[in-house]
């Protein structure tokens, strides 16, 4: 447990909140079916579905990038950001437009400023798409 612990350290803060928030997330989900299992039959149904889902969408593609977050082998993306839209505070979702004309789409990243239009290098895990801004430039200023 200790060693899961100091790995779970070694992880770059950004992706520590993006897991954290997952997995607060589905275990939400997972005690909310645990509760209703004494209601009627088409509720459990209903939850157990839910549950499902959320464990393919939500847990399974942070255990496949979780040796990735740990060890730090990030994929890297550079080009112009836009912002699809913004969640929480400074949670925003990005598409990135590299030079070789290729569009990477979806990417979560920590940033407290504006993105959009801006040239930007991130790396990012694969199957969370999990990221963290590591250069940011404002169009226009070199």
């Amino acid at each position: 447990m200790e060693k899961i612990i100091r790995n779970i350290l070694k992880m770059d803060q950004d992706i520590r909140k993006f897991y954290g928030l997952y997995y607060i997330v589905f275990i939400t989900i997972l005690v909310f079916f645990l509760v209703m299992l004494e209601e009627n039959f088409e509720i459990v149904i209903l939850m157990g579905f839910w549950v499902a889902v959320s464990f393919f969408l939500l847990v399974l593609p942070c255990m496949r990038d979780f040796s990735r977050a740990i060890s730090g082998k990030y994929y890297r993306v550079e080009g112009v950001a836009e912002e699809k839209y913004k969640d929480i505070l400074t949670w925003r979702v990005l598409d990135i437009y590299t030079s070789e004309g290729r569009k990477i789409c979806n990417i979560n990243v920590w940033h407290k400023e504006q993105i959009s239009n801006s040239y930007v290098v991130i790396e990012y895990l694969p199957h969370t798409k999990f990221g963290r801004v590591k250069k940011y430039r404002e169009k226009g200023r070199d």
